[in-house]
């Protein structure tokens, strides 16, 4: 129990996110080097080709093209479908 000269301690506010701009190099970036880290065949670094279409994601603004990521990301995680990396690729230079 806090004594009378105590004062409860105040939550920080949390600052609000800053909204990236969409950024169509860094997103074409990120998915050319998870293509090239799943053309390598290792297990291992397939959680690294992850973490780059997460990226591409977050780079790639509020649009269908994070929407069209995020979806083929979270497929080739639970299903193993490997994503059609050329498509992302164009969709991506076209942003």
């Amino acid at each position: 129990m806090p004594c009378k000269d105590c004062q409860p301690a105040r939550p920080r506010p949390r600052p609000e996110p800053v909204p990236t701009a969409p950024c169509p190099q860094c997103v074409a970036g990120h998915l050319r080097q998870a293509r090239e880290i799943a053309a390598s065949g290792r297990l291992r670094d397939r959680y690294r080709a992850y973490w780059h279409l997460a990226q591409a994601a977050a780079m790639a603004g509020n649009g269908p093209l994070k929407r069209r990521i995020t979806v083929a990301r979270q497929a080739w995680q639970r299903n193993g479908a490997e994503p059609e990396w050329d498509s992302l690729v164009d969709a991506a230079t076209h942003l």
